[in-house]
């Protein structure tokens, strides 16, 4: 029997960046849902929560890290893994990352990255 492919929420507000992460995931056989601001993306997660997100950090009407925290004390989403991802400068990556593992994201990747490496890093989290 065939293993079901794992549904990714993307929470990402660039068009560019999303369909990058979204062909990049889906010739590696994830299932990518892509939301563009983080009020709908919650509504959306507490709803039918996904195998794994992937959260930008700036976004338009809730920010990423509050998105983040609204998340990890949310019992329909608490256990969902979430990778942050940023574009932030290097100065306030290093300030981002600490906060972003300490509201409970699983890691944290910094734009630009390699596709692959993240679709490595979201079997790891999902087979454990």
């Amino acid at each position: 029997m065939t293993a079901p492919i794992p549904r990714i929420m993307l929470i990402e507000d660039h068009p560019d960046h999303a369909f990058y992460i979204k062909k990049g995931l889906a010739i590696r056989q994830f299932e990518v849902e892509w939301y563009e601001d983080g009020v709908t993306a919650l509504a959306a997660a507490q709803a039918n929560p996904p195998d794994a997100i992937l959260l930008d950090i700036m976004l338009p009407g809730l920010h990423g890290l509050d998105l983040l925290r609204e998340l990890k004390t949310d019992s329909r989403t608490l256990n969902i893994p979430v990778i942050v991802v940023t574009a932030y400068a290097t100065m306030q990556v290093n300030r981002e990352k600490e906060m972003a593992l300490s509201y409970g994201a699983t890691d944290f990747f910094k734009k630009p990255f390699n596709v692959e490496d993240l679709a490595k890093k979201l079997r790891e989290i999902l087979e454990a």
